[in-house]
């Protein structure tokens, strides 16, 4: 019946090769699903690399857009800050009476200055500026001597004064008397 070292009864089946068989398929499909299973790793390793290495990127261009955003605001404020304290100044300092600004006017209708012109000029409450130009010293000397005898003046400084081949460039500082 039994066969002493097989232990198998003679009339059984030896289904041993059928089982190897079995068992190389099962072990040739478990190689090729853990072929593909480090395959679709791989791939999703590298995916996820590029999509972080891209996120990096987004990222470091949305800060750098942020940072420059950030100091055209700076800048902006403290732009602001400058304009609200210069027209502060502005609203502090008194303004012109207009019969002072008229008189002046006037005044500068008369200037002797026959072939010399004005370039320039700047009027505050407390100063005027005269910037021009005249042909020779004798018209500049008659503009000066003019400027001097004015009563609304309370100092006449000479700024700039560059004679030059064909005419003499002046600049004249006139501190105005306070009213």
């Amino acid at each position: 019946m039994f066969n002493a070292l097989n232990r198998q009864p003679k009339n059984a089946l030896n289904l041993l090769p059928w089982r190897a068989a079995q068992q190389r398929r099962a072990l040739h499909l478990l190689g090729w699903q853990t072929f593909f299973s480090i395959l679709l790793s791989c791939a999703i390793w590298i995916g996820c690399a590029s999509w972080q290495d891209e996120l990096s990127q987004k990222t470091f261009l949305k800060r750098t857009a942020l940072s420059s955003a950030q100091q055209a605001l700076t800048q902006t404020e403290q732009q602001i800050q400058q304009f609200r304290a210069h027209y502060q100044q502005q609203e502090q300092q008194p303004s012109l009476d207009s019969a002072l600004v008229l008189q002046i006017f006037q005044q500068l209708r008369a200037l002797p200055l026959q072939r010399g012109e004005l370039t320039e000029l700047q009027l505050s409450p407390s100063q005027l500026i005269l910037r021009g130009k005249s042909e020779n010293q004798q018209e500049f000397n008659a503009l000066h001597q003019f400027l001097e005898n004015q009563s609304q003046f309370r100092q006449i400084s000479l700024a700039e004064f560059k004679p030059q081949a064909e005419q003499i460039l002046f600049q004249f500082e006139l501190q105005l008397e306070n009213q």
